[in-house]
Order: C-alpha cells, then sequence, then structure tokens
C-alpha cells in the first residue's frame, strides 16, 4: 500500500502549490458575473480534470482489474484489426469480448462487466462508462504492451537504423512526457532557465502589441486585440501556475500564440521610430503586400515548425524501406503499437482537462502518429483510412478561412496595419487547422481548442470590423475617428463581452459544419 501511496501523495503536494487548484479559486472563476463556463476565464483557469489524469498515470491497478485487463489485452492484441478511438469499435468489440450478450446499464458499475460489448458507441465512450480504476488499469496495460512493441521493434535486424534513430528518439520523447507527469524526470537547471525566458518573452508579447497600435494610431488594432488582452494573460499565467510546466509546454504555447506576430510587431516599431522612413510605412499596395507575405511566411514557420521539419525527415526516411517479404515480421508488432496508441488516445480523451495539460495531450498523442506513419512507409503498411469523424473539425476550418477573408478584405482599405495583423494571424492559421483536420490523432476538442485560443476570440471583433468597412464604403470615413471618440470606448466594452465566449462561437461552428457534412454524406 506505501508503495502504491507514494506517487499520488507526491502528485497531491504538487496540486497543493497550484492556486488554480484552490476550492476557493475554482469557486469563484466559474462564476456568471465573469461570463459562466462558455467563458474564456474559466476556459483558461479551469483545471476541470486535470488531477485525476495526471493520477492516472502513476496509479497501480487493483488485482482484479488488472486481471480482467490483462485477459482482454490478450485477445486485442492477437487481433490484426487497428481500433481507432473515435470509431465504431464493432470488430474491435467482438475481439474483445469473451461473450456476445450485452451488460444493461444497471451493470456498469459492475467491475467484471464486459467493455467493447457494444458496437454503437466509440471506444472513448465506452472507456468512460468503465469505473475509473478499471479505466486506469487499461492505460497503464496499454501504456505497457506500446512500450514492449517499440522495444521489440527496435531491436529488428531488418529496419533502417536511421528510422531505429527516429523511433528512439520519439519514444524518449513520449517517456520523458509521462515520466514527468509521475514526477519520476525533473527539469535540470538550464532547461528550467529556458522555461523562465520563454514565460519572459510571453508576457512582453502580450503587452506590446497593443502599446505599438496605440502610438501608431491604428484603433481597428487596438480593438481586435485590447479586449482580448486578459486572454492571453490568463494563458502566462496559467503556466506560471502548472506544476508539471516545461520548456515544451512553454515554447510550444510561445510559437503557437506569441511568436507569430513578432515581424508584425518590429514593422510597427520601426514605423514608430522612423515615421517618415519610405519603408516603414503602410500607405502603398507594395509596401503592404511585401511586409504582409514576410509575416505570413512567420507565422506558418511559427505555427507548423513541427509539421515542416517532419515532412523534411519523412521525405528522406520514406526512402529506407524495408522488403515486402521482411515487413511481416514487424507488422504484429506494429498492430500492438497501433492499438495500444489509440487506447492511449482514447484514455486521455476521457477526461475534461485543463487548456495547459490539453496542449500537452496534443503533442504527446503526435509523438505516438509519429512513429507510427514512419513504420507505416518504411512497412509497406496501408495507411488507416479515416477514423476520426470530421464533421465537427471541418466546421472550425471554414470558420477560420472565412474569417480570414473577411477581415483581411475589410480592414486593409480602412486600416493597414490592422489587416498586416490580421493577415499574419488568420492566414498561417487556416493551414494549421486544415493539417490538424486531416490528422486522425487530433481530436475535435484538440481543435475546438485551437479555435478558442485564436481566431474564435476575435471573432467579435471580425463581426464590427465587417461593419465599419461597410460604414466606411458608405461614409467614406471610419466609424471609429481616435481612440478619444465615444464610438470607440462603445465599441470596446461591447467587443470585450462578446469575446468572453470563444468555446461557444467554436461550438457553434462545429455544430453547422457537423450537420452539413453529415446532410451530405446521407444523400
Amino acid at each position: 500500500m506505501e508503495n502504491q501511496n507514494t506517487p499520488v501523495e507526491a502528485i497531491e503536494r504538487k496540486l497543493k502549490s497550484s492556486w488554480l487548484h484552490s476550492l476557493h479559486v475554482r469557486k469563484i472563476l466559474p462564476s456568471p458575473f465573469l461570463g459562466g463556463p462558455y467563458s474564456y476565464i474559466t476556459e483558461e483557469t479551469d483545471v476541470g480534470q486535470e488531477a485525476d489524469c495526471i493520477r492516472g498515470h502513476s496509479v497501480t491497478p487493483l488485482p482484479e482489474d488488472e486481471g480482467m485487463v490483462s485477459h482482454h489485452m490478450q485477445q486485442i492484441f492477437c487481433s490484426t484489426h487497428q481500433p481507432a478511438a473515435h470509431d465504431h469499435v464493432d470488430a474491435f468489440a467482438l475481439r474483445a469480448a469473451p461473450e456476445p450478450a450485452v451488460i444493461p446499464d444497471e451493470d456498469i458499475a459492475d467491475k467484471s462487466y464486459r467493455p467493447f460489448a457494444s458496437s454503437e458507441n466509440s471506444l472513448t465512450d465506452i472507456l468512460m462508462r468503465m469505473p475509473l480504476s478499471t479505466r486506469n488499469a487499461w492505460a497503464t496495460q496499454a501504456r505497457k504492451e506500446r512500450d514492449d512493441a517499440f522495444r521489440v521493434i527496435l531491436e529488428l535486424p531488418s529496419l533502417p537504423k536511421e528510422v531505429k534513430k527516429y523511433l528512439r528518439r520519439s519514444a524518449q520523447s513520449i517517456q520523458t512526457q509521462e515520466m514527468r507527469w509521475q514526477l519520476k524526470c525533473h527539469l535540470p537547471l538550464s532547461e528550467r532557465g529556458l522555461f523562465w525566458l520563454w514565460l519572459v518573452i510571453m508576457q512582453l508579447a502580450v503587452v506590446l502589441p497593443d502599446i505599438v497600435s496605440a502610438l501608431l494610431g491604428a484603433e481597428v488594432a487596438v480593438l481586435r486585440s485590447g479586449p482580448i488582452t486578459l486572454q492571453t494573460q490568463l494563458m502566462v499565467l496559467a503556466i506560471f501556475d502548472y506544476p508539471w510546466a516545461d520548456t515544451r509546454l512553454a515554447a510550444h504555447l510561445a510559437c503557437e500564440v506569441f511568436l507569430g506576430g513578432l515581424p508584425v510587431l518590429i514593422f510597427g516599431l520601426f514605423a514608430i521610430a522612423m515615421p517618415q522612413h519610405e519603408g516603414t510605412t503602410f500607405h502603398t499596395a507594395k509596401d503592404v503586400a511585401w511586409k504582409a507575405s514576410l509575416c505570413i511566411l512567420w507565422q506558418m514557420l511559427m505555427q507548423n515548425r513541427k509539421n515542416i521539419r517532419d515532412l523534411l525527415k519523412y521525405s528522406f526516411l520514406r526512402m529506407k524501406r524495408i522488403s515486402t517479404a521482411q515487413s511481416s515480421d514487424f507488422t504484429s508488432e506494429y498492430t500492438r503499437l497501433r492499438n495500444s496508441s489509440t487506447i492511449i488516445y482514447s484514455w486521455l480523451d476521457t477526461f475534461e482537462v485543463s487548456n495547459r495539460l490539453r496542449i500537452q495531450i496534443g503533442y504527446h498523442k503526435q509523438d505516438h502518429e509519429d512513429a507510427l506513419r514512419v513504420l507505416r512507409w518504411v512497412g509497406h503498411i496501408a495507411d488507416d483510412k479515416d477514423r476520426n469523424p470530421r464533421g465537427g473539425k471541418a466546421g472550425i476550418l471554414v470558420a477560420i478561412l472565412t474569417m480570414a477573408g473577411l477581415i483581411c478584405l475589410s480592414t486593409f482599405p480602412t486600416d493597414a496595419y490592422s489587416g498586416l495583423i490580421a493577415a499574419a494571424n488568420l492566414v498561417p492559421l487556416a493551414a494549421r487547422a486544415a493539417v490538424d483536420v486531416m490528422d486522425n490523432s487530433q481530436s475535435s476538442h484538440d481543435l475546438l481548442r485551437l479555435f478558442t485560443a485564436t481566431a474564435g476570440v476575435s471573432f467579435p471583433s471580425t463581426l464590427f470590423v465587417l461593419g465599419n468597412s461597410s460604414y466606411w464604403l458608405l461614409t467614406k470615413k471610419s466609424f471609429l475617428a481616435g481612440f478619444a471618440n465615444i464610438h470607440f470606448w462603445i465599441a470596446f466594452i461591447l467587443i470585450f463581452f462578446l469575446s468572453l465566449f470563444p468555446k461557444l462561437w467554436g461550438r457553434l461552428f462545429m455544430h453547422v459544419g457537423s450537420r452539413l457534412l453529415n446532410d451530405r454524406s446521407g444523400a
């Protein structure tokens, strides 16, 4: 019992150091006065089931759970079927259940029930119906199977050494993240210094853009970023408060959300310092075009740096194929790795976690997918069919594309600097969202998080900019006439209130996209 409680007790001590886990804070933040459950204040500060998810990496399964799970795992991994976390599990269920009978709902609390007996639920849904201890036992066993599969695959003599090197790095990233959740791996001093450096950079990125926009007299830019500065500030505070924060998390968030606007900020600072210099102005189409192109390219590098880096690696590794005769030696191990990874994905998706943990889970899933993709290529294994429902995710993508087009067309005529900011943010974001829609490891929750942290919070200001552009077309002047104008402050307060609910806008777009694609597929 002591060995079982020791890691959990260490986690509990860590949790006590987080003020967001304080009961008093958790009671105040979801208050209706702060916007309620759909407010980004709640979204950025709600820890949800963060503690349960992290504890689940350290708990020791109960004997009755361990025996039952081990029995079903043997049946699953003797199969060649590759289940998906969000697909129907009829074939998977038949292999996992010793009998075809369906367990009634009232027997769900009984730990002896058979999992995967229903053909109408996804793997994630079925795991959620299990008791928490049984669910954690499945995840523990899946991690063991995954690690064993990695070990066997890396020992295969037919695998090229370049592929083995890549797989070792992927496996190391996976294990390092899980060991940090288990408090078995601590940050070295050098990495801790980098973590604090990233925090300082993010804090500067919170306050500087609004200052530069105000000094340039860019009212539209201030209206688009000013009302949502609180959200980015809460992101930084949440990382500062997170007991399991590390350099990878801070760097990931900084590049995804904060550093993409660096060229825009630099151009703005030059325009303030040298207002008469021809190269720093935003007056002609040529000036705006080359600056916008550079800003978009930089933002795409920031938000898609991993995809670009992996594309270069895969283009090299794809040439390192093994013969068809040799591929049968590790196909079964690939299947075991794929099945265990799928169970891990599904188990992680059963928790409603904080955004800071959701980010870690997102790239933790991608580490698994990186290894699986390389194995499919070198082993002549056909790519998996589309299993992750894309209807809701496509709705988010369409919303981002529409916002990008409308905001760029409506801001450049009235405020070139604001248009530059919009183009630099939304055009690369659309490319990033398209990649996530096609990525089976990224669920609708992952894409909703991306939308909530980026485009969703600026949706109300986009509507205002469209109205301002219409007003400009009719009157040949902007609705705003300086920061002292009453119109500006009325718009600021209204946008601030409506911007509190990016998750609500995201769910709306997901619902519309899902309905449209479902109607089209059924026609």
